[in-house]
């Protein structure tokens, strides 16, 4: 009721003197919400009607309405003569009036609520018949007609697997309730097409006059608990039906108007809406690839568009229009990219995770659809990844957006047995483990997350070889198992495996029946991502164990064994070695320098053998970073340090602009530096040097060569440093590597300097999350990276966007992505070295410091730094060139508009 709104602005005016004229405009506002209020008692239905009994608040509710309705209606000069007198007169009413009100509504609301408890019981729990592809819900309930009249009923079902928020409650209309007898009905609700898993269904009456709800029982033990035990068949015939009538009907429409360039643009926006809108490129380049004169009209489109483009006002209508046009045509021939990953935006514990949310945004904000399968795990670690439940009922960051993950069905994946070493006996016997699948969903991008309690505990766990095996299969296979089945709705054209946990998606993809020929499957194109190719990253370990062999686990034919076991050692499994040898696509390593070292044995760890065989289709990209997230990330941590500091904001609180970014940069770095020695018990001064290391401590990241010994010194290269540079100090940040007995000494090293150099040595020896990681890049100088071998590496690309110098080995991703420093005009962002030593690294570092010393000079060196560019938009155009390239699209001459991506293709030759 509206009355009590009314009430308590009355109430915050009494104290107040009154002057009509000054007071008018809230007054006449006041008087007018009070008669409306009038009004809406004597209309409601709550309320007995007759007022000729005097019957409060009936009585007095018209005799104010009566009184105020000439007033609110009246002009100013009528208002202010009357106006304080029935003010008066509300003030004193509106308590009596509410009150009363209220008294009379519940009495009467909660008459209604014993009269529906008496008149209304359901007589069963309910029940529900499964069809192939429907579940109709049936309950018998009693009830008298006048009651009947006045209470709605719903359904509420959903999945036992999914959070109780996604379940759905579905309004039971009036023809789904049928009558048995007088007083006796029941309700039939059809549930629409299913998918696989345990669902439940319950149902509840509701007062339509007090909302009070009647429920069929209480928890799960009462709801009709029932198993769909396969996907709809009519919902599999639709999805494999709709992509071919898609492709029927843009090829049909598309080419009558592809003359014309506003026709054809016209037809590509029709097309472009619904569900299978983000296979348009794809469709396009199978209704166009054929032809030439086809072909050569969608090249002269694409440089329309892209005129269009360059010419247009960003952001305005036209602009976009033309931007798509510009997109589908630049993307010819690529439909839907699947990544399968053990990390994601819900479980982060390396590059690998920033590489997949970075590919997460960037695909889709230039036409690409993504779509990524990992896993969903059940325990929490650390500050790795939450539990199931906490990542179920949180929803996930998918482009910056937080997004709920729903229960889409189930997927049975196969596990072969294990059997003797020689005899061939059965040790263990083939299984199925059925898993869960969850979805959500963001734009064109999808994320899919298997979940099962055993083969996705947690991610990285030390583990035997067999478990390790049992645990790549459940996600290959899983993956697949996904992808296969139209319910899901992928239709993949381009599978990327990352390192070797799913490494086994391109082996299983060539060799198991059940995939290469199945309709989603039989001409996708697989591609392997090495990010890391060291020896403890292949996936390598021994088939017999504890005198099993695992091997048959695979349920693949023995012919295959040679095409997964280690090339150094035949009795082991290499699952890194085995996608090498079973791609039908590419390898792409995730620098062009990196993809070099891959053909060296050094690079390649033995599997450079394997790397000359796939030569022809070995490719090097660097990774990139989202500049944009990233600098508002530095903004955020330098505003943040500012007012920590007490020395206030430079933009308003949740502004982030960045055009003036780098004017406010230095600033920044100077507040950061001081909060974090503030923070963490470091001498104090923006005059101080800190250095800083994040990453895994570990022998590749270079820990060897700092804690080493350089020619000469008789003490490691840290602890010299901090001797020499007394304005130096050092932050390392990231975990231990555990059972590695290098990482316990280097962690050791630091505890030892941290008392011997008191407010200099800063160790964090755990995982550190990416916004702390930015805190230290924005507070350092420098950034130290020492690497024995660095495929990308994504430290100091953040450490160059915030500012930071870098001194570094000259090897992998470094040397792709660092500026070296030329002595002699001055210039770079990295201070590299090519020898493996501590003696190299400590020159590097000391001729660092001493040609930095003029800080003017090092703050012109960091600002030059900040604006490299590494953007994920720089990278995209380099792998829609690879996927067109092993897609057949860059053949001969077919896209006059494609020359840029063939150009890309033949300086990729020979890497």
């Amino acid at each position: 009721m509206g009355i009590s709104v009314c009430a308590d602005n009355i109430d915050s005016k009494q104290e107040r003197k009154f002057n009509p004229k000054q007071h008018y405009r809230i007054n006449s506002e006041l008087l007018h919400a009070l008669y409306c209020d009038c009004e809406e008692i004597l209309d409601s239905e709550y309320i007995e009607r007759d007022a000729s009994k005097n019957s409060f608040p009936n009585a007095q509710a018209m005799s104010v309405s009566n009184e105020l309705a000439p007033l609110t209606s009246g002009s100013l000069g009528g208002v202010l003569g009357e106006v304080e007198h029935v003010v008066t007169k509300a003030e004193r009413l509106a308590s009596t009036l509410q009150t009363a009100a209220h008294k009379q509504i519940w009495q009467i609301v909660e008459k209604n609520i014993l009269t529906l408890e008496q008149c209304f019981k359901f007589e069963d729990h309910g029940h529900v018949d499964v069809t192939k592809d429907t579940a109709t819900y049936y309950i018998n309930f009693f009830i008298n007609e006048e009651t009947l009249n006045l209470t709605k009923f719903f359904v509420r079902w959903g999945c036992y697997d999914d959070v109780a928020e996604n379940w759905e409650d579905l309004e039971v209309r009036h023809h789904e309730i049928i009558k048995i007898k007088e007083g006796h009905f029941y309700i039939k609700k059809v549930f629409p097409l299913l998918r696989r898993g345990w669902y439940g269904a319950t149902c509840y009456a509701q007062d339509i006059r007090s909302a009070k709800q009647i429920w069929q029982g209480i928890g799960y033990h009462h709801d009709a608990k029932f198993r769909i035990d396969c996907d709809s068949e009519r919902l599999c015939k639709y999805m494999l039906s709709a992509r071919s009538e898609y492709l029927r009907q843009v090829s049909e429409s598309l080419l009558t108007k592809i003359k014309d360039y506003q026709h054809f643009v016209e037809g590509l926006e029709e097309y472009s809406k619904g569900d299978n809108g983000k296979y348009l490129s794809e469709v396009l380049y199978t209704a166009t690839n054929h032809n030439e004169t086809l072909r050569n009209f969608i090249s002269a489109h694409f440089k329309t568009a892209q005129d269009k483009v360059s010419s247009l006002i960003e952001g305005s209508e036209e602009y976009l229009k033309s931007k798509f046009v510009y997109q589908t045509l630049n993307n010819i021939g690529v439909g839907e990219v699947v990544l399968v990953s053990p990390e994601g935006p819900q479980a982060t514990f390396g590059g690998i995770a920033q590489v997949i949310e970075g590919w997460l945004k960037a695909f889709p904000e230039h036409g690409i659809p993504v779509t990524l399968i990992s896993l969903l795990y059940e325990q929490a670690q650390g500050n790795k990844h939450g539990d199931a439940f906490a990542t179920l009922r949180n929803g996930i960051n998918i482009c910056g957006k937080n997004t709920k993950l729903k229960y889409c069905g189930e997927v049975d994946i196969p596990f072969g047995p294990t059997t003797r070493p020689n005899g061939g006996q059965w040790v263990q016997g083939a299984y199925n483990v059925r898993a869960n699948v969850y979805m959500a969903e963001c734009g064109n991008v999808r994320v899919f997350l298997l979940r099962h309690a055993r083969y996705a505990d947690r991610l990285y766990p030390h583990l035997m070889g067999d478990e390790h095996l049992r645990r790549v299969i459940f996600l290959g296979r899983g993956a697949l198992e996904i992808m296969k089945n139209p319910a899901f709705g992928i239709r993949p054209q381009l599978i990327i495996s990352n390192d070797w946990i799913s490494a086994l998606v391109p082996v299983l993809h060539k060799l198991d029946w059940r995939y290469n020929g199945a309709e989603n499957l039989k001409k996708c194109k697989t591609i392997h991502l090495v990010h890391n190719a060291g020896k403890d990253y292949q996936g390598r370990f021994a088939n017999n164990h504890n005198n099993q062999n695992l091997y048959s686990m695979l349920e693949l034919d023995h012919a295959h064994w040679d095409g997964l076991m280690d090339p150094r050692q035949k009795n082991m499994f290499n699952i890194t070695s085995a996608a090498l040898l079973h791609l039908n696509g590419a390898i792409v390593a995730v620098s062009r320098t990196y993809a070099k070292e891959l053909l060296t044995k050094e690079g390649a760890d033995g599997l450079e053998g394997l790397m000359w065989k796939q030569k022809d289709g070995l490719f090097g990209i660097s990774n990139g970073i989202d500049q944009v997230k990233q600098r508002k990330t530095v903004l955020r941590v330098g505003e943040g340090a500012r007012q920590d500091l007490g020395w206030g904001r430079t933009c308003p609180e949740h502004d982030e602009d960045l055009s003036s970014f780098f004017d406010k940069l230095l600033g920044y770095k100077a507040a950061a530096k001081l909060r974090l020695q503030r923070n963490f018990g470091l001498h104090q001064g923006e005059d101080k040097v800190i250095l800083t290391l994040v990453g895994r401590l570990a022998e590749q990241k270079g820990i060897s060569l700092l804690m080493g010994n350089a020619a000469g010194d008789g003490c490691s290269v840290l602890e010299l440093i901090l001797r020499k540079y007394p304005e130096t100090q050092f932050v390392i940040a990231g975990p231990r590597v555990d059972g590695d007995n290098l990482s316990e000494r280097f962690c050791g090293l630091l505890a030892h300097l941290s008392r011997c150099f008191s407010g200099r040595v800063l160790g964090i020896t755990e995982f550190v999350p990416h916004d702390f990681a930015m805190e230290i890049f924005t507070a350092g100088d420098w950034t130290l990276m020492p690497s024995r071998f660095e495929p990308c590496g994504l430290s100091q690309l953040h450490a160059l966007l915030a500012g930071s110098l870098v001194i570094a080995r000259n090897v992998g991703g470094l040397s792709a992505t660092l500026e070296r420093f030329d002595d002699a005009h001055g210039q770079g962002n990295g201070f590299m070295f090519d020898e493996y030593s501590s003696t190299a690294l400590r020159n590097t570092m000391c001729w660092a410091l001493d040609r930095t010393r003029d800080v003017n000079f090092r703050k012109q060196l960091m600002l030059a730094a900040a604006k490299a560019q590494h953007d994920w938009s720089h990278r995209i155009p380099q792998y829609v060139s690879v996927f067109q390239h092993i897609l057949g699209v860059l053949g001969g001459d077919s896209y006059l508009h494609l020359q840029h991506h063939r150009d890309i293709i033949s300086n990729q030759v020979g890497v």
